[in-house]
């Protein structure tokens, strides 16, 4: 029979490997809470798109373990696309001083480039007004200034254990179903501790 192996979410009863999303997403708004920000926009992805609404209940999750409210001000839905994040920095600079974030987490790289290069247009300065950070480490993220804050995805990691789960069900070993494989943090210079 044909062998396959799915490397995101999956509805086919094949063996997939997924990234943490969920966990990642959590993380990263964790990490920004312990920056001191309690007003954090989260430009979320197509609701059509497992993946974005994964990434953004972990969102949800950091900020309700926080204490924190979820202001539906701060979430913005995008396209997963940079003229999504530069459109969803036009909306935050168009926000009240008093509603505005003190820091954006973009639900994926593409995003969180548009944000930095939307923000930065319209004369933020990051990380000093506004921290910014993203999921998916591409390599972008290191060639922009500064340099991309992000959930890095352990791209690598995937394809070796999707070949090592195709060994195996070509040696009609038994594979679970799903595995989740853990995201790790890069901290750059786009977050900063929140200026009061």
């Amino acid at each position: 029979g044909a062998v396959a192996v799915a490397l995101s979410e999956s509805t086919l009863h094949i063996p997939s490997l997924q990234t943490d999303n969920f966990g990642g997403a959590k993380a990263m708004t964790a990490r920004l809470i312990e920056l001191g920000h309690t007003r954090i926009a989260f430009i979320a992805g197509p609701a059509k798109l497992a993946v974005a609404n994964v990434r953004l209940q972990g969102y949800m999750a950091a900020m309700v373990e926080a204490g924190l409210t979820i202001d539906p001000h701060l979430i913005i839905e995008a396209d997963f696309l940079q003229s999504g994040g530069e459109q969803a920095a036009q909306h935050i600079h168009q926000m009240p001083t008093s509603l505005r974030p003190s820091a954006v987490f973009a639900a994926n790289g593409e995003m969180a480039f548009g944000v930095l290069l939307g923000l930065g247009r319209l004369g933020w300065h990051v990380p000093q007004g506004i921290s910014v950070c993203g999921f998916d480490d591409l390599p972008m993220a290191q060639l922009v200034a500064p340099a991309l804050t992000t959930v890095q995805v352990p791209v690598r990691l995937l394809g070796r254990a999707g070949a090592q789960k195709l060994f195996a069900q070509l040696k009609g070993e038994e594979v679970s179903d799903i595995e989740t494989l853990p995201t790790k943090i890069i901290e750059r210079g786009s977050t900063a501790p929140v200026s009061q």
